[in-house]
């Protein structure tokens, strides 16, 4: 918690202090005390509230590396320490130095996104959504679309492939099965059967990579699943540097003996809290790598498990979530699981003051 914020928080009079206001007399000798006390309660909870903003830092303890509803995947300090000037100041975004008029964003990412994929030209745009809606608008608005029936999936929130083609059409869509995966007696067409098709025919052929998968991870022991040439960052022209250096990559790369290694040294840090609310186990468990890429994938990890004594499952769990920062965690068979895999070194000491102070909770 920020130091402004705690010593807002210390500015908040106490439960106590405010029943023995003078100038709650007359309220407290017209109403009954639980009233008087439940409308202090849900006032002072209202302050707090207020004092926090709605976008803050979490903790993921789930195991899903790229979490969806958590931000995605993370950036690699390297990209932040170039970004924290441009972002706490002015840039040219859009301003030609060289003609001395405006220019285009497009420019500071289309040429190396052309020298890393091969692509005649490129532009990036908010998602994979945004690409296949703008893509279909531009080439084929209102004529047919041609697509397998096995690629219609209805998965995502606001974006499904049903939605997209009656907003517009493309004559042809192929769409990587990225999050979700047909099993069985099935078989896929490859693409460049596909493009050789839509060539004689003259009909256009586009495919959305679904996940974006930057780095072959099949060399790395993990499923194959299809890859761009190479990213934007420079980070991905050196893909052992972009093992390394890219969190979202070094935690789904991550091996089972570093994830002990990782658990043994959060157990540690947390030691015995000595509490009947709760005991602490550890265990082997799974991981997932999220973000729609590589469905079936699961990748070994170990788990901290709070088993509840006195606290129920569901109790903990949002104590966790409601703590500062909020520590995400899931729930399996009636227990909390924190899965190493996805907490940052940075937060182990968070975490393990967090399960230290949900020990000594009462009430």
């Amino acid at each position: 918690m920020a130091a402004e914020r705690q010593e807002l928080f210390r500015k908040i009079p106490g439960v106590d202090r405010l029943l023995l206001d003078p100038r709650l007399e007359d309220v407290s000798s017209r109403h009954p005390r639980t009233l008087l006390l439940k409308a202090i309660h849900l006032t002072l909870d209202g302050l707090r509230e207020i004092s926090r903003p709605s976008l803050r830092p979490v903790i993921n303890a789930t195991g899903v590396v790229v979490h969806t509803n958590l931000g995605r995947s993370l950036m690699a300090e390297s990209v932040l320490r170039r970004f924290r000037p441009l972002s706490g100041g002015y840039s040219n975004l859009e301003y030609d130095l060289e003609q001395g008029k405006r220019g285009s964003r497009y420019v500071h990412v289309e040429d190396l996104l052309v020298e890393l994929t091969g692509a005649e030209a490129a532009m990036v745009v908010n998602n994979n959504a945004a690409a296949v809606l703008i893509c279909l608008d531009t080439l084929a608005r209102g004529r047919e679309v041609v697509v397998s029936r096995g690629q219609l999936v209805e998965i995502g929130g606001s974006f499904r492939i049903p939605d997209v083609m009656r907003k517009s059409g493309a004559t042809m869509v192929k769409v990587h099965k990225s999050n979700f995966q047909v099993v069985g007696f099935t078989e896929d067409v490859p693409m460049t059967d596909l493009v050789e098709l839509g060539k004689r025919y003259g009909i256009p052929v586009m495919e959305d990579l679904g996940s974006g998968c930057l780095v072959d991870l099949l060399k790395y022991g993990l499923v194959k699943e299809p890859t761009v040439q190479e990213t934007l960052a420079q980070l991905y022209r050196d893909e052992h540097t972009a093992v390394r250096l890219i969190p979202t990559l070094r935690m789904m790369l991550g091996t089972y003996r570093d994830m002990v290694r990782k658990a043994e040294r959060l157990r540690k840090m947390i030691g015995n809290p000595g509490s009947r609310s709760f005991k602490i186990e550890m265990e082997d468990g799974n991981s997932r790598p999220g973000g729609g890429s590589l469905p079936l994938l699961e990748l070994p990890t170990r788990l901290l498990c709070l088993v509840p004594g006195k606290r129920d499952a569901q109790f903990m769990e949002r104590w966790l979530r409601a703590y500062d920062p909020p520590i995400i965690a899931r729930v399996e068979k009636e227990r909390v699981v924190l899965d190493v895999r996805t907490i940052q070194s940075r937060e182990f000491m968070t975490v393990a003051e967090a399960v230290r102070s949900l020990a000594k909770t009462r009430g």
